[in-house]
């Protein structure tokens, strides 16, 4: 998959892992990713809330919220494109 970043770590304290901003900042630096409008794909409202704060396109996969782009599965979010 050309793009796909993740944290390699779990400590939540660390500032650089998911939902922190911190590990779309990192990206940002080590990727050389510009956020604005990219999509960030999670089922999980805090990620979501830190993709946001980096400028990225929230979408919420599977339940419902007001806030956030809202697709049932991976599959329907894939067609709409």
């Amino acid at each position: 998959v050309t793009g796909l970043y993740w944290c390699p770590v779990t400590d939540k304290n660390d500032p650089f892992v998911t939902p922190n901003p911190g590990m779309f900042n990192r990206a940002s630096e080590n990727q050389k990713i510009t956020w604005r409008d990219i999509p960030v794909i999670s089922s999980a409202d805090n990620d979501l809330v830190a993709a946001t704060k980096a400028g990225a396109k929230a979408i919420k996969i599977g339940g419902k919220s007001s806030r956030w782009t809202n697709f049932a599965s991976f599959l329907e979010w894939v067609d709409s494109l």
